[in-house]
């Protein structure tokens, strides 16, 4: 709180009075006052304890209302960045945070406490409308009911005891079955790409014979291969975003049964090819 004094342009003393209060439970909250022209600084006094109340009321009333949604997705997305129990990789954490930001814009300067279904359901709808799968719709609703129910635990926020996503369903009965070949769709397309001379027949075909995810592919070298025991071993996986060949995303190696299909490839591949790498490195597949 502050009381100053200046001169108008008559050279007649006056008073300016500011005062700032801040939340004692939340730092961020704070309300601040000001006024001038007062004319003794008895008033002034006054004055200042006046706005003091004003400004102390006002940040009282926040304070009971508790947290913003956005505040708690940052003190949850700072929490969980050092969880050492439940612990979430560095770039699903920054997936996630994007993914709030992105969708949760409705309730974001809302307080926590008051966001109830109703509001769940309209950010439901604009992924809908968004054209967002309803696989993703179920992502985003987990994940907004993951952070409410740690907020509650943590008693962040106050006065409901469960999250608002709770008891929204998000059917996927009109959900786009996805495309799988059949036997028959996976041999004219590996014939037609051989006969083409294709340059992604033997990442397609190696896929199809190993059942191995796109980074464990990408990231297979020949000392992974040993033809005379007729097994692959998978042991690691490249990271497109980080540029960096890692464990796999189950964080095991594992063993795949090299079949006459698979054995005759590889033999291809490595009578065709001098790189430690299996598989070619076309450009599109190395840029994602």
């Amino acid at each position: 709180m502050a009381i100053k004094d200046y001169k108008d342009k008559n050279d007649k003393i006056l008073y300016d009075v500011s005062v700032s209060v801040r939340s004692k439970v939340t730092p961020t909250i704070r309300k601040q006052k000001r006024r001038s022209g007062i004319q003794s600084k008895a008033k002034a006094k006054r004055v200042e304890k006046q706005l003091y109340q004003i400004a102390f009321t006002e940040v009282a009333t926040l304070d009971g209302q508790g947290l913003h949604w956005s505040q708690i997705v940052e003190k949850w997305h700072n929490y969980k960045k050092s969880d050492q129990l439940e612990p979430i990789g560095e770039h699903t954490l920054t997936d996630y945070l994007a993914s709030l930001k992105t969708w949760t814009t409705s309730i974001w300067a809302k307080p926590a406490k008051e966001v109830n279904r109703a509001d769940i359901k309209v950010i439901i709808s604009k992924l809908d409308n968004a054209g967002r799968s309803k696989s993703f719709q179920s992502k985003m609703k987990g994940t907004i009911g993951r952070v409410y129910t740690w907020g509650i635990e943590e008693g962040l926020i106050k006065g409901i005891n469960q999250s608002p996503t709770w008891g929204i369903n998000v059917s996927r009965k009109s959900e786009r079955v996805p495309t799988i070949l059949n036997r028959d769709e996976i041999y004219k397309l590996l014939n037609a790409s051989k006969v083409l001379n294709n340059p992604w027949y033997p990442i397609w075909a190696m896929a199809l014979l190993t059942g191995c995810r796109n980074g464990e592919l990408f990231a297979l070298t020949w000392d992974d291969v040993d033809l005379n025991s007729s097994k692959l071993r998978v042991s690691k996986s490249f990271n497109k975003r980080l540029r960096e060949t890692k464990s796999t995303k189950a964080g095991y190696w594992r063993n795949v049964p090299i079949n006459p299909s698979l054995k005759y490839l590889l033999i291809e591949l490595r009578n065709s090819s001098s790189s430690n790498f299996v598989l070619p490195r076309i450009r599109d597949w190395s840029h994602g």
